[in-house]
């Protein structure tokens, strides 16, 4: 698999399946944050976006997503209560007999899914200390109770970018060796393109290569931001419609309101392909007009009609382009040089689609640091 769905409280099945069915995503992740256990007037249950999921050969997880539950202002679960995951207060790790309590629900929610096992976590800001001690005893009690359990690592910013410290984290999660590890980088902000950073980047990457030695990795909302991590070992990323799919920040688990409308306003940014980034409607229209060979180039599919749904769908065909290109290359070394290469091109590319695009944002915004960081991977890689 290279691209997996994620959940998002819009709860469109259709057009995940659509994405299935056409090759351009391999599956979906489902949280408890955005469908709900049973049916609504407006919203698909958990087990139906499963189930449709499933019935076109699709992969399907469950994410309970308990790393939210650490963010300060954490407070929409309207949807998230009507799961039966804590046996006491929402969120308390306080003792192991809790800890296997909440590991044990989860569990048996996934179990009643349908879905692979994929065991909860908390939310790192230090590989180091008590927190680092629960999330290694809850993958213990994971592991313990299925062998073939997957493993939630989830961190900040700091965590991803601790060095030594994080490889020391790191080796103690992989020596459970699961069938597989889900990867999460959260974010303060909630607006794209990610504030990835050198080191951050640098870190994830490495996490990736030594996890995939005998597990596959998957970047959870990683999309674009995730590319480096591929290149290092990770195998899919987490991608969608709404900007929450495409980055885990908590912005978008804070209280929203009543009305079970759709969350705002779309993200209709056009994916450039060839330069990692994205630009407004009103943009991409002038890149075309003002330079259609340029736009051609870095854009190979034209978006039309313009919308949220094409835009959407250009997004999963540009992304699953990128990893798969990459993917297809021998791992390792190759894979580096493959990407490496390409946001060198990106980067030199940059400069005309601002001037055609008119655009502020350039590939400092979109791939410097990410590029940076995968640098430093490869540096202490030897390459």
């Amino acid at each position: 698999m290279s691209l997996l769905i994620e959940d998002s409280p819009r709860n469109l099945l259709l057009w995940i399946t659509q994405g299935i069915k056409d090759g351009i995503a391999d599956g979906a992740v489902i949280s408890p944050f955005c469908s709900p256990v049973g049916h609504l007037a407006h919203r698909r249950s958990g087990a139906e976006m499963v189930a449709g999921v499933q019935k076109i050969g699709g992969a399907a997880f469950f994410d309970a997503a308990t790393h939210a539950l650490q963010f300060p202002r954490c407070g929409d679960f309207r949807y998230y209560d009507s799961y039966r995951l804590w046996g006491g207060t929402r969120g308390d790790l306080s003792s192991p007999r809790r800890l296997e309590d909440h590991v044990d629900r989860v569990s048996e929610t996934q179990d009643s899914l349908g879905v692979p096992r994929l065991a909860p976590t908390v939310l790192l800001r230090s590989p180091s200390g008590p927190d680092a001690a629960t999330a290694v005893a809850m993958a213990d009690i994971a592991k313990t109770r299925d062998a073939g359990t997957w493993l939630t690592i989830a961190g900040d910013e700091q965590f991803w970018s601790s060095g030594p410290s994080l490889d020391a984290h790191i080796g103690a999660m992989a020596q459970f060796e699961p069938t597989g590890y889900f990867l999460v980088v959260t974010r303060a902000t909630g607006a794209l393109p990610v504030p990835a950073r050198r080191d951050e980047t640098a870190g994830l990457a490495r996490s990736a290569r030594s996890l995939s030695e005998y597990s596959r990795v998957h970047i959870s909302h990683g999309d674009l931001a995730g590319l480096p991590a591929v290149a290092a070992g990770a195998d899919s990323v987490g991608t969608g419609w709404d900007q929450r799919q495409m980055m885990f920040s908590g912005v978008h688990y804070e209280a929203r309101p009543a009305d079970p409308g759709d969350g705002g306003g779309w993200y209709q940014r056009a994916t450039l392909r060839h330069v990692f980034g994205r630009v407004k409607p009103a943009e991409y229209v002038s890149l075309h007009r003002r330079n259609r060979t340029l736009a051609e180039a870095v854009t190979p599919l034209q978006i039309a009609p313009y919308g949220p749904k094409t835009v959407y769908r250009h997004h999963l065909r540009q992304l699953s382009s990128v990893v798969d290109s990459i993917l297809s290359a021998a791992p390792g070394e190759d894979r580096y040089r493959l990407l490496s290469d390409s946001y060198a091109a990106a980067s030199a590319t940059w400069p005309g689609v601002q001037t055609a695009g008119i655009t502020e944002q350039a590939a400092k915004d979109w791939i410097e640091e990410l590029s940076a960081g995968l640098e430093i991977y490869a540096r202490a890689e030897g390459w």
